[in-house]
């Protein structure tokens, strides 16, 4: 575990844990590290349940303590939440790649996988020629 320079929304700090049986890292809360990090071996499963259960207790606390009713609570994870992601996840892609997540193509992809397209917040992106300069 190092420290990053990313802070969460809130302004707490964030570690990189890189792991033995991967080669991708993640970066977290430091204080979702402190509550998932043991000295025993975990498989992938293990640890999202560690990360996501303080998170769902947190979420059913807010819940029970505004007095949300089933059917309420339901239209909030399953369509508002949902829905909010997705808001994000497009406005997300299209900041990174020019275009709507929708609009991409399968050759979009195989020019991604390829490096044969600069992603559009490379900041000497040439729109003419589609490409990155530096």
């Amino acid at each position: 575990m190092v420290a990053s320079d990313k802070k969460t929304l809130l302004g707490k700090e964030k570690v990189i844990v890189h792991y033995e049986n991967r080669d991708t890292p993640d970066e977290m809360p430091l204080e979702v590290f402190s509550q998932i990090a043991t000295k025993e071996e975990s498989n992938d499963t293990e640890l999202r349940e560690k990360w996501v259960t303080p998170v769902a207790e947190k979420i059913l606390v807010l819940v029970t303590e505004a007095e949300i009713r089933k059917r309420d609570i339901e239209y909030l994870m399953g369509v508002k939440v949902t829905e909010s992601l997705n808001v994000n996840a497009r406005r997300a892609y299209e900041k990174l790649l020019g275009k709507d997540r929708d609009d991409l193509t399968m050759m979009d992809f195989e020019e991604m996988l390829r490096g044969e397209v600069k992603l559009i917040r490379d900041k000497n992106y040439d729109k003419k020629r589609g490409k990155g300069t530096g």
